[in-house]
């Protein structure tokens, strides 16, 4: 198994990995912090779009705002078309 990177390992102290629900909440969380290292969006600008999507959708699980922050501040942003992003994002999304 690969260790935790670098960019998040402050997260997680004990040297632990991050658990997971679901394969897909791995993989969104994943591309987060890839694109951030990519410096698509600094952790500034994520952790804004996050607690904003959490406060107006307090009601979802959370790494479905998870999920749909990064939609959101990608699209803003310019990185990707919204239809783009909706086709490539949907086969993350949990089952309803």
């Amino acid at each position: 198994m690969n260790p935790v990177p670098d960019s998040i390992a402050q997260f997680f102290p004990d040297g632990e990995e991050p658990v997971f629900a679901a394969p897909w909440e791995a993989h969104a969380f994943a591309l987060t912090v890839k694109l951030h290292e990519q410096g698509f969006f600094n952790w500034t600008e994520w952790s804004q779009q996050l607690a904003q999507t959490i406060q107006s959708t307090n009601d979802r699980p959370y790494y479905e705002n998870w999920l749909n922050a990064l939609e959101t501040l990608l699209a803003e942003k310019g990185i990707v078309e919204s239809e783009e992003l909706l086709q490539s994002t949907e086969a993350l999304k949990p089952d309803h």
